[in-house]
């Protein structure tokens, strides 16, 4: 679990990105780089949540591949995994950019 000094820094991170147009928004992130991204920086499902502002089902639903995940929510999942430090790697990879 990321300790709650870390969660608010995440989420100022957040509230100051600049939202982009839509045709400036990146969708891609598989359900197994949001597995793997998560496990790199240690961050639970219910961190991702609150940072990401998305449901903890939602990101349940979709890491599992139970159900699809709308554009944004996939998109401000990726913001906040990028933001923690992870660096998406072509269409299958991750990477750590910072150390824990």
């Amino acid at each position: 679990m990321i300790p709650k000094a870390d969660r608010e820094a995440l989420m100022d991170v957040m509230a100051d990105c600049v939202w982009r147009k839509e045709s400036d928004v990146r969708h891609e992130m598989t359900p197994a780089q949001c597995r793997a991204a998560r496990g790199l920086i240690r961050m639970t499902i219910n961190d991702l949540s609150e940072v990401a502002s998305v449901s903890a089902t939602a990101i349940w639903d979709y890491e599992l591949e139970i159900d699809e995940a709308p554009a944004a929510d996939i998109d401000a999942m990726r913001s906040a995994l990028e933001a923690a430090g992870v660096e998406f790697i072509s269409d299958t990879g991750v990477n750590l950019l910072k150390a824990l």
